[in-house]
């Protein structure tokens, strides 16, 4: 899914940014975002002008980047060259009669707030400090903004600032930035499982901003899954939740291809004869879930399970069995189910039975088997099958439908 700059204003605010036809000016659409978040309005600084005008003339080099996790450096923000001199933006200000303390970062012309704010990190963690007083642009010859802001270092800063607001949508790019006070760190995105903090994302980007505080931005390197509560910091500084399942992925089911009446019955009965918490998730599942037959099945086994995006395709022919199917949902789970600290649970337990070969058999082989052998509800003295109460402990602890982030070059 590659996404434009309209919908990767969508992405990050939860709300259509207007066309750069019907926007009003950038300093006005700054500050209703920052009024949505109770913080003080900006003004424009003359004195500012002066300085970002120079920079941005001087600007030959920065562009928009190609991809979200690509931040352009800003090769004026820190020093700039003017007639064969180096001269430090921040030195130009003062020097002008400036007493605020400054800082500085780029923005795409033509881009409205929104869009931007989703992009260009840096500059993010400026626009958004509560203690942010002034805002002030110039255009550069290759059709980007220098950005100056001031602030007030009187001013107390103590909470975090979240931007968007609203629940984060995991499917998203960009699900959420945190702009945190000086001293706080660089945290994680946690989770709570078996009871314990378990680290589900790393910042995808981290922006220092004014007088010492960070911004951090997540999405795009890992999966979170739909209406389940996360944590920024150990401290549990900020709760977050994802949105709910989308309804319209909720009422979609198995999507059969070349699946004869008989095999989609065999199929279906296995579906519905398996567990109640088996059912439960693959009810979550089953709208990613592609069945194939016929010459699009399997080559040379009855049944098989592959991963494309974020979506599973299972081969059944005509003699798969019950079992052979269950095993295939196994990997279905395993694949769309299972982030990597829900594997690693898995694993471990796997090897805690003490079967000699748990260490050696794939992850991924181990844990359709064992949902195999759980959902026939077989007995066995066989050590490496894990007790039934700790299997569906590990499901309801691990295991919910994790789409993939939509990715795509950004619009130039």
């Amino acid at each position: 899914m590659v996404l434009t700059a309209a919908v990767l204003a969508v992405v990050a605010s939860g709300e259509a940014a207007p066309s750069s036809r019907s926007a009003p000016p950038l300093l006005e659409q700054v500050n209703g975002i920052r009024r949505q978040l109770g913080l003080q309005p900006l003004q424009a600084d003359p004195v500012v002008r002066l300085v970002v005008e120079r920079m941005a003339i001087n600007d030959h080099t920065d562009r928009t980047p190609e991809v979200l996790e690509a931040q352009p450096d800003c090769a004026v923000c820190d020093i700039y060259f003017e007639a064969g001199l180096a001269r430090d933006p921040r030195v130009h200000y003062h020097s002008l009669g400036g007493r605020s303390f400054i800082r500085f970062g780029l923005w795409r012309a033509g881009w409205t707030a929104t869009q931007n704010l989703s992009v260009f990190f840096r500059t993010a963690a400026l626009v958004l400090d509560p203690r942010a007083r002034t805002f002030t642009t110039a255009r550069t010859p290759l059709g980007m903004l220098v950005v100056g802001v001031t602030g007030d270092s009187g001013t107390a800063f103590t909470r975090p600032v979240r931007w968007p607001l609203g629940r984060l949508d995991p499917r998203h790019q960009l699900w959420v930035q945190v702009l945190l006070s000086p001293g706080q760190g660089y945290p994680h995105l946690y989770d709570v499982r078996e009871g314990r903090d378990v680290t589900v994302a790393y910042p995808l980007a981290a922006a220092r901003g004014l007088g010492g505080s960070r911004l951090v931005a997540f999405g795009l390197n890992t999966s979170l899954a739909y209406n389940r509560e996360y944590h920024l910091g150990t401290s549990t500084l900020l709760r977050l939740r994802t949105r709910a399942m989308p309804f319209g992925f909720m009422q979609r089911s198995w999507t059969f291809h070349s699946v004869e009446p008989a095999e989609r019955a065999v199929f279906l009965d296995a579906v519905r004869r398996a567990p109640a918490q088996l059912r439960t998730l693959l009810g979550e599942l089953d709208a990613a879930v592609d069945v194939v037959g016929g010459s699009e099945a399997c080559i040379s086994v009855d049944a098989c399970e592959e991963v494309e995006g974020d979506r599973a395709k299972v081969g059944i022919a005509t003699a798969a069995t019950r079992a052979v199917i269950l095993h295939e949902l196994g990997h279905v789970v395993f694949d769309l189910a299972l982030d990597e600290r829900g594997r690693r649970a898995f694993r471990s337990a796997f090897i805690r039975t003490g079967w000699r070969n748990a260490p050696y058999v794939p992850p991924g082989e181990q844990f359709a088997d064992q949902v195999e052998h759980w959902a026939l509800g077989e007995a066995s003295d066989d050590p490496r099958w894990l007790q039934r109460a700790e299997l569906e402990r590990l499901l309801r602890e691990h295991a919910a439908y994790r789409p993939l982030s939509a990715r795509g070059l950004l619009p130039r």
